[in-house]
């Protein structure tokens, strides 16, 4: 697929039309597959026209948010979705034509190589036919190409002095960058990292595909506070609302299809806000759970059986039925605030304790709990100290995370 960019020497990528430029992803890296992908590019590569392997992972280094000022956000999204790319010989110091293209088979695929093998040869290919066609027509006086001759041994023909001083002409004329400037210019762009700045910035665009939120701004805030309806307390609302607050007033109110999916969705709030998160092992001991009684209590005004059921059950039963009952299924939310909001379960280690806590991703000066007596009960919260072992119960207030404004 040919790509034509616009002139711009600000954002353009100039290359050397010299050189075809393999990206070695994290299929490939493994060293006998390296090896492999060098022997066959150095089969196909010329004297002139080379093959180079160039280290790029889409999957982990291509950014899913583009700053429009620094980079052409059309031309990223190409080349980072190919798996080779190469620019033609220009016709002038305006044309910027590239042809990145891509391998159908997967590296295991016992089809891989020959498709590898037909790629590369059509790329560079088109690659040499191009340099052939306007190189012709663009030498200086005294240097001409006898017909029939090929372009590289026309090259080999001249002498050291005046192969030289054709290059750097043709350099000149159509501006094209050296081979050495080029693998430094490819590497610079495939290696971009949007800088966050959530300023007055208006021209910044998100790729299709998995856009990383992370580096936005939330742009909302949850907040936890007493319902509306106080006779609410028998059924799945509750005494309490949790709803999204955004940046320009709206209000979403999240609606749970469990009291227990609605009770462990809190305590993740409230353990995220001012611990660590909500790890299975809150419900394993008295002197732990204890915050979970009085936030039930505050919630749903009763004796409860959830503490049971989620010593038997575990928390990914609530964790899923939230993540894909709750927020994938309600129309009212945004990408962009299910990422913020989803729970998801993260990894802690202090010393030789090792805990898998849920949390959500926004940050927890986004939560803001505005009810009174669950913001006290939160004194119980239990810190990192009151799960590990030999821990003195006696000692338990010593512990007790304070709590953060």
């Amino acid at each position: 697929m040919f790509l034509v960019q616009k002139p711009d020497e600000i954002r353009n990528l100039n290359l050397s039309p010299f050189r075809l430029y393999l990206f070695v992803n994290k299929w490939n890296n493994k060293p006998r597959r390296r090896e492999s992908l060098q022997r066959l590019a150095d089969e196909f590569s010329t004297k002139y026209f080379k093959i180079e392997l160039i280290d790029f992972d889409a999957d982990s280094q291509k950014q899913s948010i583009i700053n429009g000022d620094d980079i052409d956000i059309h031309l990223y999204e190409y080349v980072t979705s190919a798996h080779m790319v190469a620019r033609l010989f220009p016709k002038d110091k305006f044309d910027y034509t590239f042809l990145p293209d891509t391998v159908d088979q997967l590296p295991d695929s016992p089809w891989f190589w020959a498709r590898l093998n037909r790629t590369i040869g059509g790329v560079l290919g088109v690659l040499v036919n191009a340099a052939n066609e306007t190189i012709r027509e663009s030498l200086p006086d005294g240097y001409c190409i006898p017909d029939g001759m090929k372009l590289e041994d026309y090259f080999d023909s001249l002498t050291d002095t005046s192969r030289k001083e054709l290059f750097e002409f043709l350099q000149r004329r159509f501006g094209y960058a050296s081979p050495e400037e080029s693998r430094e210019n490819l590497s610079s762009f495939l290696n971009y990292k949007f800088e966050e700045d959530y300023g007055e910035e208006d021209r910044i665009f998100m790729l299709p595909g998995d856009i990383d939120y992370g580096r936005t701004k939330p742009g909302f805030k949850i907040v936890v506070d007493k319902g509306k309806n106080k006779f609410n307390a028998n059924d799945v609302t509750g005494t309490l609302d949790i709803s999204i607050v955004t940046d320009n007033g709206e209000s979403i109110l999240l609606d749970f299809p469990t009291k227990s999916c609605k009770m462990t969705y809190l305590l993740v709030l409230l353990t995220h806000k001012y611990s660590f998160g909500l790890p299975q092992e809150l419900y394993d001991k008295d002197f732990r759970r204890k915050v979970v009684y009085s936030v039930w209590k505050i919630l749903y005004k009763t004796i409860t059986h959830y503490v049971e059921e989620t010593q038997k059950y575990g928390l990914r039963r609530d964790c899923n039925f939230i993540n894909n009952q709750t927020f994938a299924k309600d129309d009212r939310l945004s990408d962009s605030q299910r990422y913020w909001i989803s729970v998801y379960t993260d990894t802690l280690t202090d010393g030789n304790l090792t805990m898998r806590p849920r949390r959500i991703k926004l940050p927890a000066d986004l939560i803001e709990i505005y009810d009174s007596s669950l913001k006290y009960s939160c004194h119980d919260i239990p810190s990192i100290d009151m799960y590990k072992s030999g821990y003195i119960q006696d000692d338990l207030r010593k512990h007790i995370t304070p709590l953060k404004e």
